[in-house]
């Protein structure tokens, strides 16, 4: 009975995990082709969504390798390699944050531009903890 719980739990977990992982993919692919509109002179929308989606690649990669982590759990070295990336992306978006901030860029830039790499960091932020937990979960269920 313990066992079937816990495996629905995990399930659960495993489901929820991915879903994060989808959202934010695409929360940051918007955010990023937003971006690309809103700074980049060209006419044509889809080179800038060409660029944004460069920029976006290493994110998909992460994501990709998530998703393969979750759903088949062949590759323990995934397991480190995932939670050493996003432990990285969470400290350089809020060293970002205070390297902005300590560099008084609000006087430099306009502030959609702000706005917008906030919009950027604070899902980089909250995603990744978030994910980052729920697989910390996921494994304390394993054990």
């Amino acid at each position: 009975m313990l066992k079937t719980n816990h495996s629905k739990i995990k399930g659960i977990i495993e489901v929820f995990i991915l879903i994060l992982q989808v959202i934010s993919s695409l929360l940051i692919l918007s955010a990023l082709y937003g971006f690309t509109e809103n700074t980049m002179f060209i006419s044509n929308s889809s080179i800038k969504f060409m660029i944004a989606f460069i920029i976006f690649s290493p994110e998909l990669c992460v994501s990709i390798l998530t998703i393969h982590y979750i759903l088949y759990e062949q590759f323990k070295i995934l397991h480190n390699l995932i939670t050493i990336t996003k432990i990285f992306q969470i400290i350089m978006c809020t060293s970002l944050i205070i390297l902005g901030l300590s560099l008084n860029l609000l006087y430099l830039y306009q502030i959609w531009s702000l706005v917008m790499l906030a919009k950027i960091v604070i899902t980089y932020i909250i995603f990744n903890s978030i994910i980052l937990i729920l697989i910390k979960k996921k494994d304390k269920m394993t054990e």
